[in-house]
């Protein structure tokens, strides 16, 4: 069994220096680049995700 450690994509919170705790902040566009980057990576090497 493998598992895979990923932290989030940029957030814009992270892109602005704000600190964040447990509220849900959107991605900024290079998270949303990022996150498509990693599911493109799972399929093209057949990684199985837990939803």
């Amino acid at each position: 069994m493998e598992i895979y450690f990923i932290r989030h994509g940029q957030s814009i919170a992270n892109k602005e220096k704000i600190f964040q705790g447990w509220s849900d902040i959107h991605l900024s566009e290079e998270g949303i680049k990022q996150a498509k980057k990693l599911s493109k990576y799972f399929k093209q090497n057949s990684v199985n995700t837990i939803n």
